[in-house]
């Protein structure tokens, strides 16, 4: 639970994983650390890559020329993205990935079990991944999620317009046009019904808990204990990504902070 030292290098991009982060430097590469028991960390593509999007099982990137590149493991077709160009990628925790198409519709592959293979058809700018389930902003700003509901992160979701969207295990949390966080789903943890006050530019979603950086630029967690101890009180971060059971943030600066449970070095960035 201990705040590790800032890594070594800078980074634009961050995205964990179960028991992995993986990290965009400003050279364009990608770098992973945590549990290899996927190949993830040793298997990291050499390309050039702007943005990463990790899963259980997988990691997908988003190359300069907005094609995907996937690797890990591929029991369920999880790392065979389609062809054609994207802006954004959401990787579920189970073998599932649902990506943006630049003509801003839902491309999805792997298991597509529970229903998350069927996407809602219309144009949408941004999309977020739980353990079952997706959501989706569409144009106007309203949401749509789907997959497996069983405790109502898909029926669910609210009324209004959002900026932002992360999905956790089985629930969400969405930043509303005032800043404010709106939460549905599993509350097991508190994970819904404790939603800070405050405005927020940011959020990332575990199984069982959520962080999220203020428009100040500072990091509230809330939810699973075990996952969120140590959230640093101070530091000003541009970026922040929970895994299973750990948070890692981008610092202004273009370093990496990490907290939480490091079982698998998931704490530790190179």
């Amino acid at each position: 639970g201990v705040v590790n030292n800032a890594p070594t290098g800078n980074f634009t991009d961050i995205s964990a994983g179960y028991g992995f982060t993986c990290a965009i430097g400003t050279d364009q590469k990608v770098t992973c650390w945590g549990t290899d028991e996927d190949g993830i960390v040793n298997n990291a593509p050499a390309g050039s890559y702007r943005l990463l999007s990790a899963g259980y099982h997988q990691v997908c990137a988003l190359g300069l020329n907005d094609d995907i590149d996937c690797w890990g493991a591929n029991f369920s077709g999880q790392t065979n993205p389609p062809s054609g160009t994207f802006t954004a990628m959401a990787s579920a925790y189970n073998a599932d990935v649902c990506a943006l198409r630049s003509d801003q519709s839902i491309a999805c592959w792997g298991s597509g079990s529970d229903g998350m293979g069927n996407p809602p058809v219309g144009s949408f700018t941004a999309i977020a991944a739980g353990r079952y389930h997706f959501c989706a902003i569409n144009t106007s700003g309203g949401v749509e999620c789907w997959g497996q509901d069983g405790n109502g992160q898909v029926s669910n979701a609210p009324t209004g317009t959002f900026s932002a969207l992360s999905s956790g295990g089985y629930h969400t949390c969405g930043i509303n046009p005032s800043g404010g966080v709106e939460c549905w789903g599993n509350d097991n943890y508190n994970q819904v019904s404790y939603t800070p006050s405050g405005t927020f530019a940011a959020l990332s979603s575990g199984p069982s808990h959520t962080c999220g950086i203020t428009t100040s630029g500072s990091v509230e967690c809330w939810g699973s204990s075990s996952s969120i101890t140590g959230t640093p009180s101070n530091g000003i971060f541009t970026d922040i990504q929970s895994n299973y059971s750990s948070v890692c943030g981008l610092l202004a600066t273009g370093n990496v902070l990490c907290w939480g449970n490091d079982s698998n070095g998931q704490t530790n960035p190179p």
